[in-house]
Order: C-alpha cells, then sequence, then structure tokens
C-alpha cells in the first residue's frame, strides 16, 4: 500500500480562504451568540450589548472591504451569482450532483449576502434603538422617542430572522457532510480544500497584509465616526455611557 507524504498531501491541497474570511467568520459566530447573552442577560442599559454591537459593525465594514481587496474567494465580484446559476446549482444539489467550488458556491454566496444585509439592518436599527427607559443607541437622539421605540422592535424582531438564517446554514453545513460527504468546517479552519476541478478556481488567494491593516484601519474610523454620532469629539462620552 503506497503512502502520500506530507509534501504530496499539501500540493493535493488548494487555499480557498484566507486569513481575512476565516478571521471574519469565526469571530462573527462568536458575537452573535454573545448579542444574543448579553441582550437577554446584560445590564438594563444594554451596555455590554452594545459594545458588542459596535464590534460586529466594525465586522461587517471590514468583510465589506475585504469583499474589494481581500483574496480571490473573498472578493464579491467573484462570488455573486445571478439568479440563473443559483436556480441551477439548486437543482444540481437536489440532483446530489453539485458543481465544485473552492469559493462560494451560489446558494452559499446568496446566504453571505442575506447575512451581511440582515446583520447590517441589525446594526442600524440598534443603533436607533430606545426602549424610552434606560437603554439608548448612540444615534437614538436623531430621532423622535417613539421612532427610537419602533427601532427597538424592529431590532428585536430582525434577532429571529438572523437565527433563522443561522439555522439555515447549520442545516446545508450538515447535509454537506452527510449527504454530500463534503467538510465546509474544516477549510473555514484551516484554509484549505482539496485540489478538484473547480469552477471558480482561476486564482491563488493571498492574503496582501498591507491591504489587511488598510481595511481594518478604515472599518474602525468609520464604525468610530457612526457611534460618536458623526462627531468624533463626542466619542469619549458615547463609549463611557
Amino acid at each position: 500500500m503506497a503512502f502520500k507524504s506530507e509534501a504530496g498531501e499539501e500540493k493535493d491541497r488548494v487555499m480557498a480562504w484566507d486569513a481575512g474570511v476565516r478571521v471574519f467568520h469565526w469571530l462573527l459566530v462568536i458575537l452573535v451568540v454573545n448579542a444574543w447573552v448579553t441582550a437577554e442577560w446584560g445590564d438594563m442599559e444594554m451596555r455590554w450589548h452594545k459594545w458588542n454591537g459596535y464590534a460586529i459593525f466594525f465586522m461587517l465594514v471590514f468583510r465589506i472591504t475585504w469583499g474589494f481587496l481581500g483574496g480571490h474567494t473573498a472578493r464579491f465580484i467573484n462570488f455573486v451569482y445571478g439568479p440563473a446559476k443559483i436556480v441551477a446549482y439548486a437543482r444540481s444539489l437536489r440532483a446530489r450532483k453539485p458543481s465544485k467550488y473552492v469559493g462560494h458556491n451560489p446558494l452559499g454566496a446568496l446566504m453571505v449576502l442575506l447575512m451581511l444585509v440582515v446583520l447590517l439592518g441589525q446594526v442600524a436599527s440598534g443603533l436607533f434603538s430606545s426602549d424610552g427607559l434606560f437603554a439608548y443607541g448612540p444615534l437614538s437622539g436623531f430621532v423622535r422617542g417613539a421612532t427610537a421605540e419602533n427601532f427597538a422592535l424592529i431590532h428585536e424582531f430582525g434577532f429571529y430572522l438572523v437565527l433563522l438564517l443561522v439555522f439555515f446554514h447549520v442545516v446545508a453545513i450538515l447535509v454537506y457532510l452527510f449527504v454530500l460527504r463534503e467538510n465546509l468546517v474544516k477549510p473555514m479552519l484551516t484554509g484549505k480544500k482539496n485540489s478538484q476541478n473547480y469552477l471558480d478556481a482561476s486564482k491563488p488567494t493571498k492574503v496582501m497584509f498591507l491591504r489587511l491593516i488598510f481595511c481594518v484601519l478604515v472599518s474602525a474610523f468609520i464604525v468610530l465616526f457612526v457611534v460618536s454620532g458623526f462627531d468624533l469629539y463626542e466619542l469619549p462620552s458615547v463609549l463611557l455611557d
């Protein structure tokens, strides 16, 4: 029996997810769970929940900027598909003969976009929310009291929508693992997949360190500017509130 060497095994693998995508994915998982915990069991003023929301805001802005400057599979231009390809992939999945993608497949890409939109909606509603008593979002002063309370209701309902998307995401992972015999979790940890004839494999995924730092700094500035009420001089009081 012949065994492949470690070098040979490494040669048969391709880089699928860069560090930016992987760190974003796992930090977002932790932050979404923590958002629920801090909302249910946090203090009345939602101080920890707000900090968690700011962190989610930062991660989302980073993912959007990384979607233009990141590695090949991270860029929106390489994984945003039209309705025809999404339907065709869904049919091939139903027949248990889906095409192979080194990055997001059409349905996975749709889930990514939906999650980004819904979470951005959550962040926006949270920024303008107020319960009228103890908890106030940093931008709640820009709207009337009744409107801020309506945003709070939207924020609460939106979390159930997030849970629904998470449920579908987990189900999809389990279907791929037990029905299609494809582990989607491991590549998101290691960044690598087995070498195959992938439809979207045209360039290797690389991380440009300076681009990564640039995206982090830009994202941090945008988040701080927004949560300060568009006045960075007010930022210390907002963060200490």
